[in-house]
């Protein structure tokens, strides 16, 4: 049974792999509608760890909005240097309709490439790229972070198809990183 770590703010998803799944907090609590349940959903069929924002009732002031976003990034950054993580991939509501994805930094030889998010989602749905490439961290450090956006249709009526390519994402991801579950060695196996 998957291990979940509940905080005030966050919760995290122990799992294992090269890659870390994450919404991140926004005010903009109609656009990220979802995404939690999106990352947790994706994060236990793939069996891959996740850092997952609390959707927040009432929006909070700056200044406490601030404060969550700052400690949701420390333990996003904790947690990628913790498990090795190689790779992370943010999922974000957005208002407009369809999938766009954007990367965070110049295209990586780690393995996680727009190439690579656009072969398995584009399948089976429209994406956009985003214009530009973006600054922003979320805690991640200087590791290779993909942004997936989800328009409204994909966070409600094509959920489940979502989670599912989400989670075929990360474990062509792995395998593009060497990383397989067969190399982790456990001490419960029977000689």
């Amino acid at each position: 049974m998957p291990l979940k770590l509940i905080r005030q703010n966050y919760w995290q998803v122990v799992g294992k792999g090269s890659v870390l799944l994450s919404n991140s907090p926004s005010l903009d609590q109609l656009g990220e509608l979802y995404t939690g349940r999106i990352v947790e959903e994706a994060a236990l069929l793939s069996k891959a760890p996740a850092i997952i924002a609390k959707e927040i009732p009432n929006p909070p002031d700056s200044i406490t909005s601030q404060a969550i976003k700052s400690e949701f990034e420390a333990n996003t950054h904790r947690l990628v240097e913790e498990l090795g993580i190689m790779g992370m991939l943010v999922v974000r509501g957005k208002n407009d309709p369809g999938i766009e994805i954007r990367a965070a930094q110049a295209e990586s030889e780690t393995g996680i490439t727009i190439d690579i998010v656009k072969d398995t989602l584009g399948t089976d749905f429209e994406l956009k790229l985003g214009s530009e490439k973006s600054n922003s961290q979320d805690g991640s450090g200087n590791i290779q972070t993909i942004w997936i956006g989800l328009g409204p249709e994909e966070r409600g009526l094509r959920k489940e198809l979502v989670v599912s390519r989400i989670a075929d994402l990360i474990g062509v991801i792995n395998g593009k990183l060497g990383w397989s579950e067969s190399d982790k060695r456990t001490s419960d196996i029977l000689d």
